[in-house]
C-alpha cells in the first residue's frame, strides 16, 4: 500500500483509512479471494475526534453489494448489516457492553474485529468473543474488504495484524490485494503460491500403553 495514497496510508505499520469526503467508502478490498467460507479477523481501533467505526466485509463484490461487519466506536455496538444494489439494511446488532463478559469499546483502543462465514451463515466476534450470528443467502461474491465509514461525518479508522484463515484445495493459488481512495489512486500486488495436500486425510492413532486389554485386582 503506497504511503503516498490520500486516503490509504501506512502509519507506523499501522494500515490507515480515512474519508475526505462523507458518504464515499475509503476501503482496501480483495476480489480474488473467491472463497465463501473462511474465517478473518483484524485489529481496529477508532481515534479521539472522529466518528463512526471500523467494517470489515466478508461477500464483498462492491460497495453496493456485501455484507458489513461494524464495529461502532460512537455507540459500543457492534452490527451485522447489508447491502444488496445499493439498498442498506440492518440484520443484527447488540451493544457490547450486554456480552459476557461485557466488552467497553472506546476511542483510542485496539479491539480484534473478527468473523467466520459458512455458507450462509455470518458469525461477528469482537475481541475473540462470538457477538452475533445470522442466516442470510442474498449475497454469495467471494471478496473480502476493510472499510472506514460513517453516514455523516469524516472518519478515521486504523487496522493491523490481519488474518484470513481458509482450507484451500491441491494446487496453485493466486492472491491479488487491491487498495484505493477517494481521489481514485489505486494500486495492487500479486503473489502466487502452491498447496501441496490434495485431500483431508485423518491421523492413524495408535495406543501403545495401556494394552488392550482388561485388568483385574485381588
Amino acid at each position: 500500500n503506497p504511503a503516498s495514497f490520500k486516503t490509504a496510508a501506512v502509519d507506523n505499520r499501522t494500515y490507515k483509512l480515512f474519508n475526505e469526503t462523507p458518504i464515499i467508502d475509503a476501503l482496501a478490498y480483495i476480489t480474488t479471494f473467491n472463497q465463501l467460507n473462511y474465517e478473518a479477523s483484524v485489529k481496529v481501533k477508532v481515534p479521539s475526534g472522529v466518528s463512526g467505526g471500523a467494517y470489515l466485509t466478508p461477500r464483498f463484490t462492491d460497495v453496493n453489494n456485501k455484507y458489513e461487519i461494524a464495529l461502532d466506536y460512537d455507540f459500543s455496538s457492534i452490527n451485522i448489516n447489508k447491502v444488496v444494489n445499493g439498498v442498506w439494511s440492518n440484520l443484527n446488532a447488540t451493544w457490547t457492553g450486554s456480552m459476557s463478559p461485557p466488552i467497553f469499546v472506546s476511542k483510542n483502543e485496539w479491539h480484534t474485529l473478527g468473523a467466520k462465514v459458512e455458507n450462509n451463515n455470518i458469525s461477528a466476534f469482537v475481541d475473540n468473543q462470538l457477538a452475533l450470528n445470522i442466516l442470510d443467502s442474498d449475497l454469495n461474491g467471494t471478496g473480502f474488504s476493510l472499510i472506514a465509514f460513517d453516514d455523516i461525518n469524516n472518519h478515521t479508522a486504523y487496522f493491523d495484524d490481519i488474518a484470513i484463515n481458509t482450507e484451500l484445495s491441491y494446487g496453485s493459488h493466486t492472491l491479488q490485494v487491491y487498495a484505493n481512495d477517494t481521489q481514485g489512486n489505486s494500486n495492487y500486488t500479486t503473489i502466487t503460491f502452491f498447496v501441496n495436500v490434495s485431500e483431508k486425510i485423518p491421523p492413524i492413532v495408535s495406543i501403545n500403553f495401556p494394552l488392550n486389554t482388561t485388568y483385574s485386582s485381588t
